[in-house]
C-alpha cells in the first residue's frame, strides 16, 4: 500500500476523462445530428463529403437553371400559339381577298387593314415577349428556298410590313443581309401598298402588267416624286458583291415618307440552293449573336452540360407573312406565303417542345444523381441516433461507475490515515 502515489485514483480519473469526451462528443452528435462536426471527427470522409455537397449543391443549381430554361421555352411556345392564330386569320383574309369575282377593291382595302393590324400584332409579339427582362425571341438566320429565274418562282419570300408606321423623320431604312450569297443572289424588293410601282430587279428584268418598276439596274440610284407616288423618294444603295465566307453582302432601301398600308418585301433567291438571310430596319444589318445557352449540368463542359435553346425571330419578316391583297394575283401569293409561314412557325413549335422535353429529361437524371449521392453523403456525415444513444446511455454509466471507482480508489489514503492512527496510539500505551 503506498501513499505518494495512488495509481488507482489516476487510473480512475484517466477513465473518467475518456468518457467525458465521450460524453461530449455524443451529445454533441446527437443535438447537432451529425457525426462528422469538425475534421477531427473523420478526416478522410469530410474530405469526401465535401466534394459530394458541391457536387449536389451544382446539381441543385444546374436543376433550377433548367427549370428557368423550360419556363422560358414555355413563354416562347405561348407566344407562338398567339402568332399562330395571327397568321391562320390573314390566311382565311387572303383566301376572301382571291375571290375575284365578287369582291371590289374597296372591299379587298378592307380586308387588308384587318391583316395589316394582325401583321403588326405579330411584329409587336415577337419584339415586346420578355422572361425576366430578356426577350425570348431574337435575331437570327432565315432562309430562301432555291429557285429559277422568273418573275414568281419557288424560291421567293414575300413578307408584308407597314412602313409607315416604322417610318423615323419620315424615313425608313432597310437592310438586306445576304449571310452565303453569290452572284447578286439573294436580293430583295419592293411593291407598293397598291401594287402598282416596285423597286428592284424582280419587276424591271420580267415585268408585269400595270407595275411601274424602278431601280433595277443593279447599281445605286434614287426615283422621287412626281414620278413615283408610293413615296416621296426611294434610294437604293445597290448589290455590294459577294465578299465571301464569313461575311455577308448587303443591299438597303432609304424610303422617304413612304404611303401607309402593307408593303411586300420580296426576297428572290434565283440560286437552285437555299440561302440564308437578314432584314434590319432602320439599323445596319449585324451578324446575329445567338445568346441562348443554358447551364443545365454542375460542370463546365459545353458539350455535355450546356443546352442551346436557340435564338430565332417570329417576326411577320422572318416567317414571311404576306398580306397583299391588292390584287388577286397578290392574294393567292399571299396563301403560298403563309402557307409557308406556318410551317415554318410549326417547326420552331415542334422544336421548341422537343427541347422542353429533354430538359425535363435532364432535370430527371440530375434528380436522381443528387438522390443517391446525398444518401451516399448521409451514411457518412449524418448520425445513426440509435446506435449514438446507445453509445450515449452507455458511457453515461461507465462515467457514474468511474466516477466511484475514483471515490474507492482515493478512500485508500484515508485507510493508511487510519492505520497510521491505529499504530501510533498502540505505540503510546506500551510506553505508558
Amino acid at each position: 500500500m503506498r501513499v505518494n502515489t495512488n495509481i488507482s485514483s489516476m487510473i480512475g480519473n484517466n477513465q473518467l476523462r475518456a468518457t467525458g469526451l465521450k460524453l461530449n462528443g455524443g451529445a454533441e452528435k446527437l443535438s447537432s445530428g451529425l457525426q462528422v462536426n469538425r475534421g477531427a471527427d473523420d478526416p478522410s470522409g469530410l474530405a469526401i463529403l465535401t466534394s459530394m455537397k458541391a457536387r449536389t449543391g451544382g446539381l441543385t443549381t444546374a436543376n433550377q437553371n433548367a427549370q428557368d430554361c423550360i419556363s422560358y421555352l414555355q413563354l416562347r411556345d405561348s407566344a407562338m400559339a398567339e402568332i399562330n392564330d395571327c397568321i391562320n386569320r390573314i390566311r382565311e383574309l387572303a383566301v376572301r381577298a382571291a375571290n375575284e369575282a365578287t369582291l371590289t377593291a374597296d372591299d379587298r382595302q378592307k380586308l387588308q387593314a384587318e391583316a395589316g393590324t394582325l401583321v403588326n400584332q405579330i411584329n409587336q409579339i415577337n419584339a415586346t415577349v420578355k422572361f425576366n427582362g430578356v426577350r425570348v425571341f431574337g435575331p437570327s438566320f432565315s432562309e430562301v428556298p432555291g429557285g429559277t429565274g422568273a418573275l414568281v418562282h419557288a424560291g421567293q419570300v414575300y413578307i408584308s410590313v407597314d412602313l409607315a408606321s416604322m417610318a423615323v423623320a419620315g424615313v425608313v431604312e432597310i437592310f438586306g443581309a445576304w449571310y452565303d450569297g453569290a452572284a447578286a443572289f439573294p436580293d430583295f424588293n419592293l411593291l407598293s401598298p397598291d401594287g402598282t410601282e416596285a423597286f428592284g430587279y424582280l419587276y424591271d428584268t420580267y415585268g408585269a402588267p400595270g407595275v411601274d418598276a424602278y431601280l433595277g439596274g443593279g447599281g445605286a440610284g434614287t426615283v422621287s416624286a412626281p414620278v413615283i407616288s408610293s413615296a416621296t423618294s426611294v434610294q437604293y444603295s445597290g448589290w455590294a458583291g459577294y465578299a465571301g465566307s464569313g461575311g455577308w453582302d448587303e443591299e438597303s432601301f432609304t424610303i422617304t415618307d413612304p404611303a401607309p398600308g402593307q408593303w411586300t418585301i420580296i426576297i428572290d433567291n434565283e440560286q437552285p440552293v437555299p440561302k440564308k438571310y437578314g432584314l434590319f430596319f432602320n439599323e445596319p444589318a449585324v451578324d446575329p449573336e445567338e445568346k441562348d445557352r443554358g447551364q443545365i449540368g454542375a460542370e463546365n463542359d459545353e458539350n455535355t452540360q450546356v443546352v442551346r435553346l436557340g435564338m430565332f425571330e417570329v417576326s411577320s419578316f422572318a416567317l414571311g407573312v404576306s398580306a397583299s391583297f391588292s390584287s388577286t394575283a397578290l392574294a393567292q401569293a399571299s396563301i403560298n406565303s403563309l402557307d409557308n409561314a406556318l410551317d415554318n412557325l410549326n417547326n420552331r413549335r415542334a422544336d421548341t417542345g422537343t427541347m422542353i422535353n429533354r430538359i425535363q429529361h435532364i432535370i430527371n437524371d440530375n434528380m436522381a444523381e443528387v438522390i443517391n449521392v446525398e444518401a451516399s453523403r448521409s451514411r457518412i456525415e449524418d448520425t445513426d441516433m440509435a446506435r449514438e444513444i446507445v453509445d450515449y446511455t452507455k458511457s453515461q454509466i461507465l462515467s457514474q461507475t468511474g466516477i466511484d471507482a475514483t471515490k474507492i480508489a482515493n478512500m485508500s489514503s484515508k485507510s493508511v490515515l487510519d492505520l497510521v492512527g491505529i499504530t501510533l496510539q498502540s505505540v503510546g500505551s506500551t510506553v505508558g
